[in-house]
């Protein structure tokens, strides 16, 4: 069975309203299947042991820009590389000035160990045999 025909719209407005109001199905239904490919696809996976405070950090920087912290989080590294890449340290260290800032704030507001400290837990310590 043939797909319907919408009616011809004058405005945006008047389109937006008919499928604001109306199934698509029927409009579809005579259209083949379209595969959706992908361009890139994250391929790889890491899985990354991040301080509490670095995650709170990032996590505040990704709501800030309205993202997922692990999209933050490639955004970081993306930077950073990019920054790299064309020999700009000064765009890097902005970006890592940013996540310091963020870490200064959320250190601020109880947590009393420095930027770059190490907790105890991962200082050096004797291999246990």
């Amino acid at each position: 069975m043939p797909g319907l025909k919408p009616p011809p719209f004058k405005t945006l407005e008047e389109e937006a309203k008919f499928w604001d109001t109306h199934d698509t199905t029927p409009y579809v239904a005579d259209k083949p299947e379209t595969e959706l490919k992908f361009k890139h696809p994250l391929a790889h996976i890491f899985s990354l042991r991040l301080e509490s405070d670095d995650v709170r950090a990032i996590a505040a920087l990704a709501r800030e820009r309205h993202v997922g912290t692990t999209t933050m989080m490639r955004e970081l590294i993306r930077e950073a590389l990019r920054a790299r890449a064309e020999g700009a340290g000064s765009q890097m260290n902005e970006t890592l000035e940013e996540v310091r800032d963020m870490l200064g704030q959320l250190m601020a507001q109880g947590q009393q160990r420095r930027v770059g400290e190490r907790p105890a837990k991962y200082t050096s310590s004797p291999r246990r045999k």
